[in-house]
């Protein structure tokens, strides 16, 4: 994975750490999904967002271009979450082409469901 400078972007009035994040929250708009932009702290680990489905979904946000790229990432979120859910996404928003068949939007962590 190459070394990426985050620059910093407001959007709808939210000034994000990155791009990509900005990216990503003008997706969640797009799609009509309630978000809120780094809203509480896990044991030092800040998600990016948390969609506000039916049950909470924490997101985390990473320059990765590749299922390779994004396992670490999810590894060490295991670790901090708990049993919440986590989306891990990476750099696009949908595999291309141009990159082959290695492309990944992203990882779902699912907890056990409730009995």
């Amino acid at each position: 994975m190459r070394d990426v400078t985050a620059i910093p972007t407001v959007f709808r009035g939210v000034q994000f750490r990155s791009r990509l994040e900005a990216r990503w929250a003008a997706l969640f708009q797009a799609l009509r999904w309630s978000w809120t932009y780094e809203p509480c702290d896990y044991n030092g680990w800040i998600p990016d967002f948390v969609l506000n489905f039916h049950r909470p979904l924490l997101v985390e946000v990473k320059p990765a271009l590749t299922r390779q790229d994004l396992e670490p990432y999810a590894e060490e979120l295991g670790d901090i979450a708990g049993d919440h859910e986590i989306l891990l996404l990476g750099a696009t928003f949908w595999p291309s082409e141009l990159w082959g068949d290695t492309v990944d939007v992203g990882m779902l962590r699912e907890s056990e469901p409730d009995d």
